[in-house]
């Protein structure tokens, strides 16, 4: 089911992804529930009577594109979809974030309920780990023992070394 799940709802999130959708007023509101709710990447939160008029203004539409969707129901008239958004500026900067959205069955229409994005740093120069989810882990507690914890760049989290002698 998960797999018809997200042949239905990608394209939407397409949707409300593309120009054509946010600059038009009909298809904003047709798309948006009238419960909808959004907290933006800079982690403001947006209703939608002011998120379709911030939209409908929007001057510029770069691409964006989305990557490692998945869709999941959580009721039969309520399913969630995750994905990875690479937006590109007209100079090829990318800017990826992580995103989340709650859509509602209504008789036969997926309609947008919730929507959250999360910016990811950068990825850095010549590639290297990537923190999860672009959130780096905090440092170690310092140890009772008195060993020196330190953070390991393959990936496989803390090494410890003993404190030195003297």
């Amino acid at each position: 089911m998960n797999g018809d799940l997200a042949q239905i709802l990608l394209p939407l999130e397409h949707a409300h992804l593309t120009p054509g959708t946010r600059s038009s007023r009909a298809a904003l509101e047709a798309l948006l529930h009238e419960s909808f709710t959004e907290i933006g990447a800079s982690g403001r939160h947006y209703t939608r009577a002011e998120i379709i008029p911030l939209l409908l203004a929007e001057q510029s539409h770069p691409p964006r594109q989305i990557s490692d969707f998945h869709a999941r129901s959580i009721t039969d008239t309520v399913a969630l979809t995750t994905y990875t958004l690479t937006r590109t500026d007209p100079d090829g900067t990318q800017h990826h974030s992580r995103r989340s959205s709650l859509w509602l069955l209504e008789h036969t229409t997926w309609r947008l309920a919730f929507h959250q994005g999360t910016n990811l740093p950068p990825s850095p120069a010549g590639g290297g780990r990537r923190e999860r989810a672009g959130v780096r882990a905090p440092d170690p507690p310092p140890s009772p023992t008195g060993e020196v914890a330190s953070r390991s760049d393959d990936g496989g989290g803390y090494s410890s070394t003993p404190p030195p002698n003297g």
